[in-house]
């Protein structure tokens, strides 16, 4: 896959490296479009390209079994990372971070291919999946140091240093659960944290320079905190998840004191004065947010073998609600409600499944758009049942009190909310509680992990 495209001219460049990150993530990005859209015509015009890149990526292993990046130059020519603009760098060779992509691509793969019926090269991607996470751990961890090194290079020479690229083996499942948690708590330390984000390195690194190679060795990227934010969450710290989404948010938010514009996630801060050196609006944070909020507290996972409707709800502390409004999620638009304090959703989705102990609501359609309120910190959700009546989710923010105004087809209400409420109002008709049935299991089963 190509690294770069100027969209003027439509110039590409992969910049001389036989692997980088592209091939990977484009096939785990395959997945999630499917299960987004479960667009079976789509997967069939495809998986020729699937089989191609998959079959390309297991041919770039050494001896070792992992994927391995004979680079030609420096920075963005010697670099196989998503850290690829450091100038005068190298890190190629079997890198962490590009093998533990390939392993969830390689599974990714796998489950594409049975959506079509392909068990051969199922079963084959499923088995080099194993194979090559075993390498991983053969070759790439380091059990006196409990985390993995950054890569073996082409003189065969180890990178040990403990970076924030330790997320990869986290975030794509290689490192088993004792040694995500060791991880994650060790980057929740003061020489990674900042008021802003998460570190790409340690302060106490040798390479630590807080604002050279563009925030790559010191800097904080708003990206790896959202993947942080992540892992974090899908890990059981529900709180420290929604901590880092809140840092990310506040930073856009801040305005003079950091540099940014509020209202657009800023490319990179400087290490040591935690304000924004990089672009104002960058062109990918912003998207990576919605998806780190989705796949945290949204309770969705983009990566579910088939796309079925089913929601594992998080409860961070002190929220009472939880709510999304027309995600393109299961091949449709889906709006929902989590009530946390009675374990409900109500959802207008007819087929949906939760995690226990919630049960799921089929409330009708969504007329959210319909409803007027104020003020503007206030949300509101409306659906409409097959019968006409219509329910009103008010959901207020922690923050603080509030005297709030909704209008819905010429009927109002005023509603007095305290903070952090979810407040249900009937303003035409009474809705009845119609149970979600749950949809068919799983198109593809999932692989079991080694």
């Amino acid at each position: 896959m190509v690294e770069y495209v100027r969209g003027v001219t439509g110039y590409k460049t992969d910049y001389d490296l036989n692997i980088n990150d592209d091939t990977p993530l484009h096939l785990i990005a395959m997945l999630h479009h499917y299960n987004a859209t479960l667009d079976d015509e789509w997967v069939r015009e495809h998986i020729a390209l699937v089989i191609r890149l998959t079959d390309y990526l297991l041919s770039q292993r050494d001896s070792h079994g992992l994927v391995y990046c004979q680079a030609k130059g420096v920075d963005m020519h010697g670099i196989s990372s998503w850290r690829n603009i450091i100038p005068y760098y190298t890190l190629d060779g079997a890198v962490t971070e590009i093998n533990a992509e390939a392993v969830y691509a390689l599974e990714a793969a796998a489950m594409l291919c049975a959506v079509v019926g392909d068990n051969d090269h199922w079963e084959k991607y499923g088995a080099q999946a194993k194979s090559m996470r075993t390498a991983m751990m053969d070759y790439l961890y380091n059990d006196d140091t409990g985390a993995f090194v950054l890569n073996y290079d082409q003189d065969g020479n180890y990178q040990d240093n403990f970076t924030a690229d330790e997320i990869f083996p986290v975030l794509f499942g290689v490192a088993d659960q004792a040694q995500r948690q060791a991880i994650l708590t060790r980057l929740k330390e003061a020489d990674f944290v900042t008021p802003v984000g998460l570190r790409t390195i340690s302060t106490a690194d040798a390479w630590y320079f807080p604002s050279y190679g563009f925030g790559l060795l010191g800097g904080i990227w708003p990206d790896l905190t959202l993947w942080f934010a992540v892992a974090l969450a899908r890990n059981g710290m529900t709180d420290d998840a929604v901590h880092f989404l809140t840092l990310t948010y506040a930073a856009m938010e801040a305005g003079s004191p950091r540099n940014t514009v509020p209202g657009e996630f800023a490319e990179w801060f400087d290490g040591g004065s935690l304000s924004n050196r990089g672009m104002y609006l960058s062109p990918w944070t912003s998207a990576k947010f919605l998806w780190a909020v989705a796949e945290t507290v949204g309770g969705l996972d983009g990566y579910r073998t088939s796309g079925r409707p089913h929601l594992a709800p998080l409860r961070p502390a002190d929220w009472k609600w939880v709510a999304a409004a027309r995600v393109h999620w299961g091949g449709r638009r889906c709006t929902y409600v989590v009530d946390l304090l009675n374990d409900t959703i109500y959802a207008n989705m007819p087929e949906l499944s939760a995690e226990e102990p919630f049960a799921c609501i089929y409330a009708g359609r969504d007329v959210s758009d319909e409803v007027t309120i104020s003020p503007v910190e206030v949300g509101a959700i409306a659906f409409e049942d097959d019968a006409g009546a219509v329910r009103i989710f008010v959901g207020n923010l922690l923050d603080r009190a509030r005297d709030v105004l909704l209008e819905f087809r010429g009927h109002t209400a005023r509603v007095n909310m305290v903070a952090g409420e979810l407040r249900e109002v009937h303003l035409i008709g009474k809705p009845s509680d119609r149970r979600a049935r749950a949809a068919k299991l799983d198109l593809v089963r999932p692989l079991a992990r080694a």
